[in-house]
């Protein structure tokens, strides 16, 4: 798999990936590639094989051949965009602490984990995380848990 990396300071390489698959249009995916040449920000899109393979399986896929090429991995949906020229450097300067998960907050409602299902993670529509805290965790899976959606055992852990 070919990745392309942003160079941080300090020597530091920054993935950004996002998924696509065939049940959504090539619009989408080349509007989101529009943003990001425009931000000049380096975006590897990764044709994925939905719905044969989940969102999270395919994530862990992605993440276990890669990891050794990354020191911060950004994440985004297909459908997401940032909407600031200077994301890059604002996400890095939360994350590069190697201590906090970053992101768009969720809520999987249909998850009960000690009779609630009011468990707010930090989704991958748009994730960031270093590749220090992801090993620190346990290398955790971005698939389906019984207490918690895609990615959402991450925030678990950080917890």
């Amino acid at each position: 798999m070919i990745l392309s990396t942003i160079d941080l300071p300090g020597g530091s390489r920054l993935a950004i990936i996002s998924l696509f698959g065939s049940n959504r249009p090539t619009t989408i995916v080349d509007w989101q590639r529009k943003v990001f040449d425009h931000f000049d920000a380096t975006i590897n899109q990764i044709d994925c094989p939905f719905p044969a393979q989940s969102h999270g399986y395919f994530l862990d896929r992605v993440v276990e051949r890669t990891i050794e090429r990354w020191d911060y991995l950004m994440l985004f949906d297909m459908d997401a965009i940032p909407l600031r020229p200077d994301f890059v450097g604002h996400v890095w300067d939360k994350i590069r602490d190697d201590r906090t998960l970053f992101g768009g907050a969720q809520q999987s409602n249909h998850i009960l984990v000690n009779g609630s299902a009011q468990n707010v993670y930090v989704s991958p529509c748009f994730l960031a995380i270093s590749r220090d805290l992801y090993l620190k965790l346990g290398r955790p899976t971005f698939d389906h848990t019984p207490r918690g959606d895609c990615a959402e055992e991450l925030t678990w852990r950080v917890k």
